[in-house]
Formats: structure tokens, sequence, C-alpha cells
């Protein structure tokens, strides 16, 4: 059992969970996260940030966390701030902040802006995405659908 292990014998994942249990005890009123899903698959990270939202409404916590999984943010976070080189980009919802003008200040990147029965997703796009349009003779203001998108971007990216 993990009960009886040290902290250092823990997987990350693990390690990550049991310092959340370690912060929740304190009894603190404001958590501050630094990544905390990055040693988790993606089940865990959705249980992890799921129970994180439960915590705020149960033991009403504040919590400023740091996330780099944007999807992950927009579907979970009340409140988003983009930051670039230690400025303040934008503050707002998740609806206001992820827009394209946002992510070309903030990331120098284009992107696609997909709403879906979980909230909004982003879908970051690079030059390669504009390139692959002009090679095969596609406009770029062409309408695809989210099943078509999501198979040309796993193409690309494999």
């Amino acid at each position: 059992a993990l009960k009886n292990k040290f902290i250092s014998e823990l997987s990350g994942g693990q390690s990550q969970r049991a310092f959340l249990a370690m912060t929740i005890a304190q009894n603190t009123n404001i958590l501050l996260l630094d990544e905390p899903t990055t040693f988790l698959d993606v089940n865990y990270q959705i249980k992890f940030l799921e129970s994180l939202k439960n915590l705020i409404q149960i033991k009403e916590l504040s919590i400023i966390t740091v996330l780099h999984d944007v999807n992950l943010a927009a579907r979970f976070c009340d409140r988003i701030a983009i930051l670039k080189e230690g400025k303040l980009i934008d503050i707002n919802t998740p609806e206001k902040v992820l827009n394209k003008e946002n992510f070309m200040r903030g990331f120098e990147i284009d992107s696609h802006i997909i709403d879906t029965p979980v909230g909004i997703q982003i879908f970051p796009v690079s030059k390669t995405w504009h390139w692959f349009l002009s090679k095969n003779r596609i406009s770029s203001n062409i309408t695809i659908d989210t099943f078509s998108y999501l198979r040309i971007i796993s193409l690309i990216i494999h």
C-alpha cells in the first residue's frame, strides 16, 4: 500500500497527489500550484482537476495554478491569465481570454477555437499547417468539420 512508502518511492503522479494531500491538510484558504498535472496521465489529469474544482466548492478554497495545457485550463479554470515574458497579455474568463488575437500576442501562433460539449478547445496552428494548405491548394478560409480537422492535425503531427 502507498501509506507505507516514502515519498521518494512514489511515481511522479503519486507524489503529485501526495503533495496536494499534504497541502490540503494544512487548512489553507489559498493554494498555489505550479504545473500540478505534469507527471499525470490524461485520466489522472482530469480526475486531479475535477478534485480541485470540488475542493474549491467544499472548502471554499482559492487556487492559483500554472497550467501550460491551455485546453485543461479552458475546461477547469474560472479565470485565465496569459503572460508573455512576465507581462500580462489578458486576464478574464476562458471564453473571453482564449481567442486568436491573444494567442498571436502571447504565443506568436495562429489558432482555431472550437466549441465542444466540455467547453472551448484551442488548436494551435503552426506555419506547417499553412504550408500544408498551400501545398495542397486548399483555401485557408474553408470550414472543416471537427472530425476531419482533428484527423488532419494528427496526420501533420505524426
